[in-house]
């Protein structure tokens, strides 16, 4: 079984690590939001998921529009941080 790591940086910042050695930065400080929260990785997962599944874009229900755009409305304004 493949594990990953969650390290704690500092405050409410950590370093997520895979197994193939990516990281990724989340910050569940949502006052600073220097990086993804928790929250958005689970909606963008879940996103890639239905999208990995065969499920067209345009077939998505009211719901995961409304979500689709929060996040995205949240995370256009910058870089997406700690992404390889």
């Amino acid at each position: 079984m493949q594990t990953g790591m969650v390290r704690w940086v500092e405050e409410q910042k950590f370093v997520a690590t895979s197994p193939s050695g990516h990281a990724i930065t989340i910050d569940s400080d949502r006052a600073s939001n220097k990086a993804p929260g928790p929250m958005e990785l689970v909606l963008l997962a879940r996103r890639l998921h239905r999208h990995g599944r065969g499920h067209h874009p345009r077939e998505e229900t009211a719901e995961a529009r409304i979500a689709g755009s929060d996040l995205f409305g949240r995370t256009c304004g910058g870089a997406a941080h700690g992404l390889d």
